[in-house]
């Protein structure tokens, strides 16, 4: 592991700054790797990641913190063989306890994205979680698997047409991983996974990472002013 971390350590350091001792972070994929105040991530969508690096660079963020992209040596934001290099951000993954100090971050953050245009790489973005959300949203493919359908369809039934709501750029992937609190900061967010939906379909994500998955409905009480959100949590 060490020899593997000075390779990793000499390609990441031809692209980026690089002070201090490299070491691999927990989660992440286990391509995510931490040295001083930078943090660097090999990257699987590269045009993905290049696109989220320009929305972090120019967001204003105030009610929240995000990570801030770090140019490589050539100017651009991912080196050639496809790293990327982020500030690091100090904070402890959210817990239930925390959602009062979280949403208003949360919500702050979706309103300083909401005049962002629709960006065309989703247009032709094909993964198994995007495929999955269409699902939900639109039309369930009637070749389901006999496992999974038996997990879907009591959703499916409860599943109605939503009022209005406007459709933005949003993070759609805001698990209790990706939302960092710490004493006396603004609550940060990490790993930018772009989607076009309402705004409250991310804080109903949200709310199913800090409430569903942890066993913990009683968070979901502090949701009940995000419009549409039964709704917005069944198709999540």
């Amino acid at each position: 592991m060490t020899n593997d971390l000075a390779a990793i350590a000499g390609t990441i350091g031809r692209s980026f700054p690089l002070l201090g001792s490299l070491a691999l972070l927990a989660g992440g994929e286990g391509r995510t790797y931490r040295a001083g105040d930078y943090v660097y991530r090999k990257e699987h969508r590269r045009a993905e990641a290049a696109y989220v690096a320009d929305v972090y660079m120019r967001l204003p963020s105030s009610g929240f913190r995000i990570p801030r992209p770090i140019r490589s040596n050539h100017g651009t934001w991912l080196s050639s063989d496809g790293w990327s290099a982020w500030s690091f951000l100090p904070g402890r993954p959210v817990a239930p306890d925390d959602v009062p100090i979280v949403l208003p971050a949360l919500h702050a953050f979706h309103q300083a994205l909401a005049n962002e245009p629709f960006p065309a790489l989703l247009a032709t973005k094909d993964t198994p979680y995007t495929r999955a959300e269409r699902n939900a949203w639109e039309i369930v493919p009637e070749d389901l698997d006999v496992d999974i359908a038996q997990l879907v369809m009591p959703l499916l039934a409860r599943r109605h047409p939503l009022p209005a709501l406007k459709y933005q750029l949003i993070h759609v992937d805001l698990n209790d991983e990706n939302v960092l609190v710490a004493p006396k900061m603004s609550p940060a967010i990490l790993d930018f996974t772009p989607a076009w939906r309402p705004a409250a379909y991310a804080i109903a994500i949200f709310a199913f990472w800090i409430g569903l998955y942890r066993e913990k409905r009683a968070s979901l009480e502090q949701f009940a002013m995000v419009p549409a959100f039964e709704q917005l949590l069944i198709r999540g």
